[in-house]
């Protein structure tokens, strides 16, 4: 109970920290480092997450991975050491991260370096290393950022069920992106690499192996607050990664439109080559998997 209350104390901070920033006041130096000087986001962007990263926080007994140390990194810096075995180059691997909000931008440019954010994405996060090697200690600083366009993809036009279930799944999906690589630096494999000078970006989990199970798990506990959502995981019926699948339309006492519901597309789909129609009752949706090596999965909402 100490441990999850300290850890719950750091989250919550962060999150006063943003609220500071959205109401425009001066929120010392934690807001000051939470927020991406360079692109800071508008007082919406901030609003959406306050109130999106409280929604996950209060899931936290939901997680299907604790992502603890990437809320705790949300403007404020997180150190780790790692004391190297005698046999190692490094006798010491010293490390400071924090994650800052950045304003949504289709290019960034960190450490000198411009990047694409890929045009399927609504959320992005991005890791920033700089290492220094003095004798036989390694430092390193990662001063990263996140950034999120909800509307990119589940429309302004959602209703709030819908952006509920995008926008709680974006922060998670996002934030494990910190977590699994903070957890790596405690692993006997992150012990190894680092001990040799090697900072592994690939556990950050960039192609998603683990993230995307990760955030079903994630969705389905999501689902289940609501009687009347359907959550659906897709398998590829060939190599190209198309999959087919049909459900029963969820129920709903609401008037409908679009036919009746809100097709809800979560990961590892392709929005360009999904379909959705109706026959019998049953709601029949066809799509590709961005990914054909990992299983997809889709909601099926109820519209209002």
């Amino acid at each position: 109970m100490t441990g999850h209350r300290i850890r719950s104390l750091m989250a919550g901070a962060a999150l006063a920290a943003l609220s500071s920033a959205c109401q425009g006041t001066v929120g010392g130096a934690r807001t000051t480092a939470l927020i991406d000087a360079e692109s800071p986001p508008d007082a919406s962007e901030i609003a959406w997450l306050v109130r999106a990263s409280d929604a996950v926080f209060a899931r936290a007994r939901q997680w299907p991975h604790p992502i603890d140390e990437a809320f705790a990194s949300l403007g404020a810096w997180r150190s780790y050491s790692i004391d190297c075995p005698a046999a190692a180059p490094l006798d010491r691997v010293d490390i400071r991260l924090r994650t800052r909000f950045s304003r949504w931008r289709d290019q960034v440019t960190v450490n000198g370096r411009l990047q694409q954010v890929p045009p399927q994405n609504a959320g992005y996060y991005l890791w920033a290393p700089v290492l220094a090697v003095r004798g036989r200690q390694m430092q390193v600083e990662a001063d990263n950022l996140v950034m999120f366009s909800p509307d990119r993809h589940r429309g302004a036009d959602a209703n709030q069920i819908e952006r509920d279930l995008f926008d709680f799944g974006l922060v998670y999906h996002e934030l494990l992106h910190a977590q699994l690589l903070i957890d790596w630096f405690g692993s006997d494999d992150g012990r190894t690499e680092l001990c040799n000078g090697r900072f592994d970006l690939d556990q950050a989990d960039p192609a998603h192996r683990a993230i995307y199970p990760l955030l079903r798990r994630f969705a389905d506990a999501l689902a289940a607050e609501h009687a009347d959502i359907i959550g659906v995981r897709l398998h590829a019926s060939d190599a190209a990664g198309l999959v087919h699948v049909e459900v029963p339309l969820p129920r709903s006492n609401s008037p409908v439109r679009r036919s009746g519901i809100w097709l809800f597309e979560f990961s590892n789909l392709t929005p360009d080559a999904s379909r959705m129609d109706l026959a019998a009752g049953r709601v029949h949706f066809d799509s590709r998997l961005a990914d054909p090596g990992q299983d997809g999965f889709v909601i099926v909402v109820p519209a209002n």
